[in-house]
C-alpha cells in the first residue's frame, strides 16, 4: 500500500493556502495507514487505512487551520495513489469527515463508509 510523503501533503497544504502547526503530528498522520505490529499490517486493506488517515488528519489538528478541509483533500490523494477514488456524496464526505474529526465514528464505522463510498480503478 501506498501513503502519502510528507513532501507532498506540504505541498497540497501550501496549495490549499493552509499552514503546518505541528509537521510532528502531521508525519505521525500520514504515517498512521502503514503502520506494522509485529511485523504484520496494523491495516492489512485500503479501506481500515484510510479511515486510519482520515481520523488522525481530522483529529491531530497538525495544522493552524483547514485540518477538516485538508483531510478530505488528503484522503482523495492517498485514494489516488492506491488506485481508487471517492464517490460519495459531497454531503455525506462533509458529514464523514466532520464525524471523524469529532470523534463521532470507531475506525470500524469509518472503514465501512470508506467500503462503501469509494471505488477501485479499473486496469
Amino acid at each position: 500500500m501506498e501513503r502519502i510523503a510528507l513532501e507532498q501533503a506540504l505541498e497540497v497544504i501550501e496549495r490549499l493556502g493552509f499552514y503546518v502547526r505541528d509537521e510532528g503530528l502531521l508525519e505521525s498522520a500520514l504515517a498512521r495507514p502503514v503502520t506494522a505490529v509485529f511485523g504484520n499490517p496494523a491495516y492489512p486493506t485500503l479501506q481500515p487505512a484510510a479511515a486510519a488517515q482520515t481520523e488522525s488528519l481530522a483529529r491531530n489538528h497538525s495544522l493552524l487551520d483547514g485540518n477538516k478541509r485538508s483531510t478530505f483533500f488528503l484522503l482523495n490523494v492517498f485514494l489516488s495513489l492506491n488506485d481508487a477514488q471517492l464517490v460519495a456524496e459531497d454531503d455525506a464526505v462533509f458529514n464523514y469527515i466532520l464525524d471523524a474529526a469529532q470523534g463521532k465514528l470507531s475506525l470500524e464505522e469509518s472503514a465501512e463508509f470508506i467500503q462503501a463510498n469509494v471505488r477501485r480503478w479499473q486496469d
